[in-house]
């Protein structure tokens, strides 16, 4: 019979313990408001990119300036946002 030592997870915390899993969900929380606020960043650098644009050029490429919201959206999804 062989002791292992208990795995740490990257914030020092032993895994599977209450306080590893508090950890955890701590750190999954911050995750997930940094990418939400990453997001929102990127959806408004493309509308005002869009937003910028003279209504000839708006026109040039295809969409009408009502149609930037959803643009900004869809390319934020796509992966493809400025």
């Amino acid at each position: 019979m062989t002791d292992s030592a208990p795995s740490l997870s990257p914030l020092g915390t032993t895994s599977g313990t209450a306080l590893g899993r508090a950890a955890h969900t701590v750190w999954a929380e911050v995750r997930d408001a940094f990418v939400a606020g990453r997001d929102a960043y990127r959806m408004n650098q493309t509308t005002a990119v869009l937003s910028h644009l003279d209504d000839r050029i708006l026109q040039d490429i295809g969409i009408s300036r009502a149609e930037i919201p959803h643009i900004s959206r869809k390319y934020l999804v796509s992966g493809r946002a400025f």
